[in-house]
């Protein structure tokens, strides 16, 4: 009995995400484009981004990690082609009626075939074109630190 069985997937599906944030949501068609090539870091540098019109005052308090976190994805042992679906997808399911500050955890690339911050970079790009992104900073160490980003998302409508 035990021959025909199949593991099962640890990364989370789109049902998973609609279970667990109990929100509606529909995959996007297309995703980010995991072939666009973005400005390079390395695992330990710290990331930073805001739209204009993001106080100071917010922007440190993304910064300290004094925003609540409503949401969590780890896209560890993610390809860029699985990622650029994922994350879209969870920041759309994740949008309320309220700002909403979730944690994206990416990693610093030190599993990667070749050491490098792959996802790291790909996820800060992908995240700066992101119409629904705010401002996004480097967690704190308790969080993850720069393996993981905390991300300010736009109320939904």
């Amino acid at each position: 009995a035990v021959e025909d069985t199949v593991p099962l997937s640890t990364k989370p599906t789109i049902d998973d995400l609609h279970q667990k944030t109990k929100v509606k949501i529909t995959p996007t068609t297309t995703g980010y484009d995991p072939l666009i090539q973005y400005d390079w870091h390395e695992g330990t540098d710290t990331l930073h981004f805001a739209h204009n019109g993001i106080s100071d005052r917010v922007m440190q308090k993304l910064k300290q990690g004094k925003i609540h976190i409503t949401n969590t994805l780890d896209l560890h042992g993610y390809s860029v082609d699985e990622a650029a679906q994922a994350l879209p997808n969870f920041i759309a399911c994740n949008q309320g009626h309220t700002q909403q500050c979730l944690l994206i955890i990416h990693g610093k690339g030190q599993q990667s075939r070749h050491g490098k911050a792959v996802l790291k970079n790909c996820v800060a790009g992908w995240l700066k074109q992101d119409k629904h992104v705010l401002a996004y900073h480097s967690a704190a160490p308790h969080d993850g630190g720069t393996g993981a980003l905390y991300v300010l998302i736009k109320k939904g409508k």
